[in-house]
């Protein structure tokens, strides 16, 4: 042993404890106590990796900035795309005028008034989307009070809702009758998810009563757009037209009038996703016609299936559509059914005359 370090002597506990005396004063248990590493000897540190660490109270605060970002990824690169092309039109206008005013100052001037025009036309369109993206996130802000009060269990706050609704509709007559019914029919003992519930009965019942119409009615153009276009290309491009008129005019429906074409790309991420379910349709045709035969009757029939696919298709993105438009959840029993929109389609397709929501 060296003889700088100091000994300690061995403390000995006694493996079980000693019996107490009946009067003797409890012993009082001391905290451990940490002895001092000798000279020479590196103190280890625990180790991190393998050691508990205290659970973080508030795990996803850490990561809003990176879900935020990855919320808005399309927005900017969107914008990031838009601040590019108004660089490089800026300066190719900027080298284009400089080189008409030196030809002629007639000739700059001319020029000049039709740039000036063109900037207007496009501050103004630029307006008119920010406008669309405004009113599309009023509508999402809607949308989440009523789902936060439809998912509580709190009272005193749907009967406020559903006025704000009331005058965010205010420009529906024909809904005028459903609200008075929606008044009537409300009792002192509800509280907000029965309001809320009572809402979606009476309100938004006429609502989705006035969108099916609007599915089928695109649904059957789609069906017969696709039996006679004879490119898959041109069948593509009538599949995503239909839909985003689609979209736009379910929304406006439930109170998004006028969204803009970037809120309507937005709301158009169900379309995309059906448009690459439809690109599979010529698999399904394949295999039709195989089964058929080669003649003339084989492809008639091909097409009138891609063209009931389409349609299909372009229901569900309908009924999608109607899930994220609706301000309130479905109430059960009015989930919209796609059995009934089929039979429309099918009975239409048939009998392909303009269809008016008339029964």
């Amino acid at each position: 042993m060296n003889a700088a370090t100091p000994w300690i002597a061995p403390v000995e506990l006694p493996a079980t404890p000693m019996p107490q005396a009946i009067g003797e004063p409890s012993l009082v248990s001391a905290p451990p106590v940490e002895l001092p590493a000798p000279p020479g000897v590196e103190k280890k540190e625990p180790d991190l990796l393998f050691s508990e660490q205290p659970a973080d109270p508030h795990p996803w605060q850490g990561d809003r900035l990176g879900q935020w970002l990855h919320g808005r990824t399309l927005i900017w690169f969107v914008l990031g795309g838009l601040l590019w092309l108004v660089g490089f039109w800026t300066e190719s206008a900027y080298h284009f005028l400089w080189r008409q005013f030196q030809q002629h100052w007639l000739l700059g001037t001319i020029f000049s008034f039709l740039v000036v025009v063109t900037l207007t036309a496009a501050a103004m369109l630029i307006l008119g989307e920010l406008r669309g993206m405004a009113g599309l996130h009023r509508f999402d802000d809607l949308r989440s009070e009523f789902k936060r009060v439809w998912e509580g269990h709190a009272h005193g706050q749907g009967m406020a809702l559903a006025l704000k609704l009331h005058r965010h509709l205010a420009g529906e007559s024909w809904l005028q009758p459903a609200w008075r019914q929606f008044h009537d029919q409300v009792q002192d003992h509800h509280d907000d998810k029965a309001l809320l519930e009572l809402l979606s009965r009476t309100v938004h019942a006429q609502l989705d009563h006035r969108c099916y119409p609007l599915i089928v009615q695109h649904g059957t153009t789609t069906a017969l757009a696709s039996t006679i276009s004879p490119f898959v290309w041109l069948d593509s491009l009538i599949f995503l037209w239909q839909n985003l008129r689609m979209i736009r005019a379910i929304a406006a429906c439930y109170g998004l009038s006028h969204p803009g074409r970037m809120a309507s790309l937005f709301l158009a991420r169900e379309v995309m996703l059906g448009l690459l379910m439809a690109g599979t349709t010529d698999l399904v045709v394949d295999k039709v016609t195989e089964a058929v035969g080669g003649h003339a009757a084989s492809l008639v029939l091909a097409q009138v299936g891609k063209g009931a696919a389409n349609a299909l298709f372009t229901a569900r993105v309908g009924l999608a559509a109607m899930h994220r438009c609706r301000t309130l959840p479905f109430h059960p029993g009015g989930e919209p059914s796609l059995e009934r929109v089929r039979q429309e389609l099918f009975k239409n397709m048939k009998n392909p005359i303009p269809f008016n929501g008339q029964k």
